[in-house]
This record gives structure tokens, C-alpha cells and sequence, in this order.
């Protein structure tokens, strides 16, 4: 046979061998030539045989294998990679946690190894699986995941996972140092996901449906006899037999990057557009999930002891995927007092605030009004203040400075002292006069007589008096006097009243005529 030919066949025969380890290129491993390099030492040292070399030549392009450059980059399949074991273990878990292994179940414990074949269940708490190349999967709770293949590829350093996902919600993240060296794949029964360095979730709504949401890097999604999707950073998919389609996911809340919050009120944040949820995670100091809450508004009631705790808020789509997190240290203050009792004493000369709150003292009290904003400190849980008449809103501050809600105040007039009416003669009007009245307060007066208005005048804010036109004949009539600020008014004061007596000249004069007929 001829050499060319002879040769030839030998090339053919290699690929042909080699074919099941060259697979479509997204699942290469990309190496830098180094000086020194031969691809004959290469082959050997990352595939296991020199025999590789013919095949790694063809699917490089490279047309003389002996040519290699320093800097240039070669692909290698990662199937044609040596593989061996690769350790996982669990770094995040609780009671409710289980691990199963051939077949039987125990409560997972904080550095247990994972190996290909076990499966974790997780009950009301998260789990977290760090891989050898530092990456961590969260596993959400009420979720279910097996580890089918947990390796590491000769001195590559390259780690190769893939996990099925049987139920629940889960979360990969590789770090940034690390993107595009590992592989790591999520299977469901509708798909699955494979990553080279990236963030990503993958959730299992229900039986039919799988979820993607890449949140950093590129994830491809396949699915049996269709065209596998590329999904960049921001884009989500929504997979079931039928198909997959996509969309961008939502943006993350507007948070800030502090949140001060008292234990029991709610965290407030403006709505995302298109948001039909939104689920907030809890983590601890190492920024661990140790929690969660769906709600369905833009707010959150804080029911976390006092104290500084990292949390993270996406919105949740009509599809059900998931946007981006927005992340905050929310300081939880001692829950804020709360207002119980408002007293307004009928005599203006003080009001009574008080409110129960979880700690001693000393306490703010700030009271605001038309005249402005003023604050008052308090030791105990109460205070006895003075205050013009008007309306008003007060709350109180404990010592961590968790404010109450505002309260509303209405301190009406005190009621009118000092009340006279008098005139001199009847031909005259009626001067009705008073003491001490409040600034600002007018006084309304009505004079009537068996039930029946006669007149009725309304001061100025600074008379202490008014004078009334009033028909002869008051014997008696009923005066009353109500002092009034706007809408609030004093407990009326009456006093009664009556007209000077007629001065009797007519009667002079006829016992004057008697007197002369006599």
C-alpha cells in the first residue's frame, strides 16, 4: 500500500477511535501552550496515551503536530481527559437535611463527603455543596438532588459534575478566578443545563416544567432531538416537552445598600414591573441562606431578632423565574413602641402620652403641630405635656431609634372662665365679656329664651368680649359661651341672664295725681 495511503487510513482509523471523545466544543478544555510543549507530551499527560495525538492534531486544525507555539491555545475534549474522583461535601445543612446513600437515609452532618450516586434531600432548611474547584451549590429547601458523576480530569484540575435534580429549586456559583476552566451540568426530567464558570439557577416548578436563570456568564440548555439554547447573562427559560422559550429576567428590587427596619414592621421597597412575587433569602454572617419568605407585595413584615443580618430580594415573574438579586445589610432595631393611650384632660392644662415598648428607657417623644416640630425626652413610658389648642401628630423613639407609627392629636380649647353679660339699661346692647382665653380661640355666644334663639355673635381670636343687640325682655335668658379653634371645641359654659328692671316714673306720676286729688 501506498505510505500516503497507509498513513492516511492510520489518521482515519485514530478519529474514528477517538470519535465518542469529540464532542461539540462547548464541552472542551482549553489549555495554553506553554514553551517546551509538545502535543505528544501533552497527550499523555492529560488523555492517558500518545495515541491521542492524531486526534487532538485533526480537532486543533493543527496540520504538523510538531508546531506548536507558545501562547496558542489547544482544545481538548473532555472525554478524552483522565478522569478520577473529585470531593464534594456539604458546608451549610440542618436537621431536616437527609443523605442518601445505597439505598438508605440519614440526617446529614456539616463536611460530609458527597460521592457519585448520593442523593440529598432537603426538608425546611437550605443545604450547601461546595465542589473541589470551590464552587457551591444551594439547594433551596423541599428539594431533592442526586450526584451522578463527581470527577476531576488529571492534572488539568478540571472538575466535572452533573446532578439530577428530581424536585425543588437550586443555585450554582463558580467563582471568578475559576470561569470557564470547570463543567458543571443540571439534569431534569425536561432538560438540562451545562455551565464552563458561571452563576446560575435551575428550579423544577412542578413535574413538567424546568426553569434556567443565568445571573452571570453563559448557560447552554438541551433538550432530547432540539437545538440547544444559549443563554447569556439576564436571560431566563422556561422548558417543558413541548419546548423551551425565553425572556429577560427582572431586574433587581432597589434596595440600597443599608436597611434600618424595628422587628416587626416591614421592609419597603418600590414594585418591579412585572413582578407577581417576590422571595426574600435570609443569610448569615458567612452570607449563607439560613431562611426565606415569598410575599406578594413589595414589602416585608421583619420578624428577625435585633441585630445586623445580610439579606437577598428578587422578584418572581408571572412565568416563575427569577431576577436579579438585590442584596442589603438590613439592621434590625429593637422593636419600635407602641402607642396606647392618649389622654385629653377637659381643662387644657396638660396632655397624657403613653406607649409600651420592649425596653426601659429613656424614650423620644416628638410632637409636631402648625407651630412646628418639637421633641421631648422621657425616662419612663409616659409624659404629661402642655399644648395649644390645634391638631397634632406625635411617636415615640426608643433608645435604638425605632420609631413608632404617627399618631394623631386633637387638644381642643379649654373651657371659658370668668363669663359675664351685662348692661346698663335696656336701650343698650347686652356686653357679654370672659377670661384667660386661649390664643387663636374664638368664642361663639347664643342668648335664647325658652328654647328659642334670640341672637348669636362669634368673637374675633384676640376680644375677650363681644357686645350683642338683644330685645327687651330677658326675664330670665339662658347665655351660653363655647370657645372654638377650626373644628375643635370646649364644653360650653351657660350662665343665665336677666334685663334691668323698668324704672317705675309712670307709677311717680300717678301717685303724684292721686296725691293732688286727695
Amino acid at each position: 500500500m501506498n505510505p500516503g495511503v497507509r498513513a492516511a487510513c492510520r489518521w482515519l482509523v485514530a478519529l474514528w477511535l477517538g470519535y465518542g471523545c469529540l464532542v461539540a466544543q462547548a464541552a472542551d478544555w482549553v489549555y495554553t501552550v506553554r514553551p517546551g510543549d509538545s502535543l505528544w507530551d501533552l497527550a499523555v499527560r492529560y488523555c492517558g496515551q500518545h495515541g491521542r495525538v492524531p486526534e487532538l492534531a485533526a480537532y486543533n486544525g493543527l496540520t504538523n503536530p510538531q508546531a506548536l507555539r507558545a501562547g496558542m491555545t489547544l482544545r481538548f475534549p473532555v472525554s478524552c481527559l483522565i478522569r478520577q474522583p473529585a470531593s464534594a461535601r456539604v458546608v451549610v445543612a440542618d436537621a431536616s437535611t437527609l443523605l442518601e446513600r445505597e439505598g438508605e437515609r440519614r440526617v446529614v452532618t456539616l463536611s460530609d463527603a458527597i460521592v457519585m450516586g448520593d442523593t440529598l434531600i432537603t426538608g425546611e432548611g437550605f443545604a450547601v455543596v461546595e465542589f473541589a474547584d470551590g464552587s457551591r451549590m444551594t439547594i433551596q429547601p423541599d428539594s431533592e438532588i442526586s450526584f451522578a458523576l463527581l470527577s476531576g480530569h488529571a492534572d488539568s484540575g478540571m472538575v466535572d459534575t452533573l446532578a439530577r435534580l428530581h424536585r425543588g429549586r437550586v443555585q450554582h456559583s463558580v467563582p471568578h478566578s475559576d470561569e470557564g476552566l470547570h463543567r458543571h451540568r443540571i439534569a431534569t426530567p425536561v432538560g438540562a443545563a451545562a455551565v464552563r464558570g458561571t452563576e446560575f439557577r435551575v428550579e423544577l416548578p412542578d413535574s413538567a416544567r424546568t426553569t434556567v436563570a443565568t445571573t452571570r456568564g453563559e448557560v447552554a440548555f438541551s433538550q432530547p432531538k432540539r437545538t440547544p439554547v444559549a443563554l447569556p447573562r439576564g436571560m431566563g427559560l422556561v422548558a417543558s416537552a413541548e419546548g423551551a422559550s425565553t425572556e429577560a429576567l427582572l431586574p433587581a428590587p432597589m434596595l440600597g445598600r443599608n436597611a434600618i427596619v424595628p422587628r416587626g414592621r416591614p421592609l419597603v421597597w418600590d414594585p418591579v414591573e412585572g413582578a407577581q412575587g417576590y422571595r426574600i433569602i435570609i443569610h448569615d454572617a458567612a452570607h449563607d441562606p439560613v431562611a426565606q419568605v415569598v410575599v406578594e407585595t413589595p414589602a416585608w413584615v421583619v420578624d428577625h431578632p435585633p441585630g445586623v443580618v445580610p439579606i437577598s430580594v428578587r422578584a418572581i415573574a408571572a412565568s416563575g423565574l427569577e431576577g436579579f438579586d438585590a442584596q442589603t445589610n438590613l439592621n434590625v432595631l429593637t422593636a419600635a413602641p407602641s402607642p396606647v393611650i392618649v389622654a385629653e384632660p377637659a381643662t387644657g392644662a396638660g396632655v397624657s402620652l403613653a406607649w409600651t415598648g420592649e425596653e426601659d428607657g429613656p424614650y423620644t417623644v416628638r410632637i409636631t403641630g402648625s407651630d412646628g416640630t418639637r421633641e421631648i425626652a422621657a425616662a419612663g413610658q409616659d409624659i404629661i405635656t402642655s399644648l395649644p389648642p390645634g391638631h397634632y401628630r406625635w411617636q415615640v423613639a426608643n433608645a435604638s431609634g425605632a420609631w413608632s407609627d404617627e399618631q394623631r392629636l386633637a387638644v381642643a380649647p379649654a373651657p371659658l372662665s370668668g363669663l359675664t353679660a351685662a348692661r346698663a339699661t335696656r336701650d343698650v346692647p347686652l356686653a357679654i365679656n370672659w377670661q384667660n382665653v386661649q390664643p387663636g380661640v374664638r368664642v361663639q355666644v347664643v342668648v335664647s329664651q325658652n328654647g328659642r334663639q334670640l341672637a348669636s355673635q362669634t368673637s374675633t381670636a384676640t376680644a375677650n368680649g363681644v357686645m350683642i343687640d338683644l330685645p327687651v325682655g330677658c326675664h330670665p335668658c339662658s347665655l351660653q359661651a363655647t370657645a372654638e379653634l377650626e373644628d375643635l371645641r370646649a364644653p360650653p359654659v351657660s350662665i343665665d341672664y336677666r334685663d334691668p328692671p323698668v324704672h317705675p316714673w309712670p307709677l311717680y306720676v300717678a301717685l303724684a295725681l292721686i296725691a293732688l286729688l286727695i
